[in-house]
């Protein structure tokens, strides 16, 4: 993104086992908030990318009721682009995974976007591009996540969802080709940036 002089910020956040999930999801809100306000002075729109688990938490953004809890408007979102991502948090509270993350089903049904219930605030969002990818060479289960969530956000009245499968790609290069010019998914991103 840099060879294409767009300014960039990288939101780190406090991970587990020191703190809990819900408490990682806020980290990352309180961080958009302050990207917001800056985004705001500027006059200018955010895109929001994230990969694995990122993408799960640049999802949970989507939920937000940013005009009543932080009294900003939705439209200074211009798009997501969500990559190889989670949205369903519950199979993982069976697996290792969720040992330094100690979610219940309950707490991680409520951490899965997949499953959060239709918002009214959401249709100031539903023209704002959004981009579900995952790689050829990623595991079934991401394939299957990412069609839903975008099967979903569709459903629920999202009107520019493209879930796209990017061919060749596994789980760690498919996000590696953000940083050339010359890449597919690279494109994508910079096509939908620079439509109204």
């Amino acid at each position: 993104m840099s060879d294409a002089q767009i300014p960039t910020a990288v939101v780190g956040y406090p991970i587990a086992p020191y703190v809990e999930m819900n408490q990682i999801v806020q980290c990352v809100e309180q961080s958009l908030v302050k990207i917001l306000r800056w985004a705001e002075k500027l006059s200018a729109k955010i895109y929001i990318c994230g990969h694995s688990a990122g993408a799960h938490l640049a999802s949970t953004l989507l939920l937000v009721n940013w005009k009543a809890k932080y009294n900003i408007d939705h439209q200074r979102f211009g798009g997501f682009f969500l990559i190889s991502g989670i949205y369903d948090l519950v199979p993982l509270v069976r697996t290792d995974i969720n040992q330094p993350l100690r979610m219940t089903s309950t707490s991680a049904k409520n951490l899965s976007p997949l499953f959060r219930p239709q918002e009214d605030y959401w249709s100031e969002l539903k023209n704002v591009p959004i981009l579900c990818v995952h790689g050829q060479y990623d595991s079934p289960s991401f394939h299957d996540q990412n069609r839903q969530y975008g099967a979903y956000l569709e459903q629920i009245g999202f009107t520019r969802v493209q879930t796209i499968q990017q061919d060749n790609f596994d789980h760690f290069d498919v996000i590696e080709q953000l940083g050339k010019q010359d890449q597919p998914l690279t494109s994508m991103v910079l096509s939908l940036m620079n439509t109204p």
